[in-house]
């Protein structure tokens, strides 16, 4: 006897269901910020007084903020997450 192809197709069918599913919901994602292997961990105030300007260099190595471009996802993201601020007030820094 074979099987009705419903019942074939219905693991691929729950398989493609849960994707979407996953790709529907709203993702909420830690920043990363990535430095030279020789700095120790920074804490959240350091991070934010080096993109800030008023940080240049930790434990006698010098720093230099790089940020995404403004307006993409990844640099609102980043201002709001760690930095505690919109575009506009971070620019006017």
């Amino acid at each position: 006897m074979t099987r009705p192809v419903f019942a074939t197709l219905l693991p691929a069918l729950r398989g493609a269901l849960l994707m979407l599913a996953c790709l529907a919901a709203p993702v909420q994602a830690d920043v990363v910020v990535i430095g030279h292997p020789g700095l120790p961990r920074i804490d959240a105030a350091t991070l934010q007084k080096i993109f800030t300007g008023r940080v240049i260099e930790v434990t006698g190595i010098g720093v230099t903020a790089i940020n995404m471009p403004p307006g993409t996802q990844a640099r609102e993201h980043f201002l709001q997450t760690l930095m505690e601020q919109n575009e506009d007030k971070y620019s006017a820094y």
